[in-house]
């Protein structure tokens, strides 16, 4: 897990050092983006979640967005994957322009393993920070560090999330 945090860093850092990004560059109040991320070993989980959000001012910054990743866990015999799907409500508070709080609740649809039923809703309280890198006029992309404060025994995240994303304001 760590060679893949590294390796995120690593390829990420030449991007960081390009500029500095202002939440008021860019045309309008819209952005549109989203997160993708991937580990991989033992546990394998792939996601792609795009969202839209609506700019109010240089400090506030609020959205929604899908979910889908791909879990599979090789620890189990057999081994247990599945497709999750759900929605998202967030918002980023900008302190300082390239730097933001963030906070999220997340309903993701899984199927849970050994349930007659098949899959339950799952949520998620994702809490915690990251920055901004201006990538041209309006792109930029972001690196958050969150926390799943719920915890839910089905959720499919292990503190600390890192989320690699991107954006582009029209």
């Amino acid at each position: 897990m760590f060679k893949i945090k590294a390796l995120i860093l690593l390829i990420f850092f030449p991007v960081i050092l390009m500029g500095q990004f202002s939440l008021s560059e860019g045309n309008g109040h819209w952005v549109f983006g989203g997160n993708i991320g991937a580990r991989f070993g033992a546990i394998t989980q792939i996601d792609v979640s795009p969202s839209a959000a609506y700019q109010f001012n240089r400090f506030l910054l609020a959205g929604t967005g899908l979910t889908y990743q791909y879990y599979y866990n090789g620890n189990y015999t057999p081994p247990f994957s599945t497709h999750i799907f759900g929605s998202r409500v967030f918002t980023q508070v900008y302190p300082i322009p390239q730097a933001f709080g963030h906070a999220e609740f997340e309903m993701l649809n899984i199927r849970v393993r050994n349930k007659d039923d098949g899959r339950e809703w799952v949520p998620s309280l994702l809490l915690g920070g990251g920055y901004n890198q201006a990538m041209g006029s309006g792109a930029y992309a972001s690196f958050m560090i969150l926390w799943d404060v719920i915890r839910s025994a089905n959720s499919p995240y292990e503190n600390p999330i890192i989320r690699v994303g991107f954006g582009i304001r029209l």
